[in-house]
């Protein structure tokens, strides 16, 4: 506990000191693949390596979602001591785990007020990966969730339509007044075949469908017609 609050006390003066406009300056920039695209959420490294590497002269970023990253450098303006000053330093810019890297400058200029310098360093990484989904991404995965949804309502859809189509629904057909629409109905009602028309109550068959008494006694009498020459 001693030696963190020590610690804590050692460090404040230079944080305090990083506040100031003349102790801050700015990296910032693009990271790009190959082919132009931004990497989104790979880290950029920027480091004075014309002093020791300490965390004030070497930190990092990550991109955002247009492969922009701003590193801020706590590295002294020329306002500060002459012995103690970094402009003219020689910074390199890496974007980690590719092979992209380059060198820049640290000079005084007006690009940035919170600071006494800024550089502008762009990469291009072919060789790095970015850790965001992009629109081609997005486009891609939405067509497989679309094909997917469309799977499932078809399944749903198949798995709630009338059991006994096909053959027996083709049978029913064979009987005059049977529309598609009304065999289907006669499925519901568990009317499958002709010779289930043929025994059906008509009755008990207008009652659990939108068929009436009378037309529920005709198509059973024409099932019966249907299967008498048969029988």
């Amino acid at each position: 506990m001693l030696y963190a609050l020590a610690l804590l006390v050692a460090l404040a003066p230079l944080a305090g000191a990083e506040h100031d406009a003349d102790h801050r300056y700015y990296v910032v920039g693009t990271v790009t693949d190959g082919s132009g695209e931004p990497l989104c959420g790979v880290t950029v490294r920027a480091s004075d390596v014309s002093v020791g590497s300490t965390l004030d002269t070497n930190r990092t970023a990550t991109t955002d979602g247009s492969g922009r990253y701003r590193i801020q450098l706590h590295l002294h303006g020329p306002e500060v001591a002459a012995e103690d000053a970094n402009a003219g330093d020689t910074l390199i810019v890496t974007v980690e785990g590719t092979s992209a890297s380059r060198t820049a400058i640290a000079l005084e200029n007006a690009a940035n007020p919170e600071g006494w310098g800024q550089q502008t360093v762009d990469l291009s990484a072919p060789d790095g990966r970015t850790a965001c989904l992009r629109a081609a991404d997005i486009a891609v995965f939405g067509g497989i969730g679309a094909l997917a949804a469309g799977g499932v309502v078809a399944a749903l859809l198949f798995l709630r339509r009338p059991r006994g189509g096909g053959r027996t629904h083709r049978e029913l057909l064979s009987v005059p007044g049977v529309t598609r629409a009304r065999a289907r109905e006669l499925e519901g009602a568990g009317v499958r075949s002709v010779k289930d028309l043929s025994e059906a109550d008509p009755d008990a068959l207008s009652r659990s469908t939108s068929i009436t008494p009378k037309q529920a006694r005709l198509l059973v009498k024409r099932a019966e017609e249907f299967l008498g020459p048969k029988g």
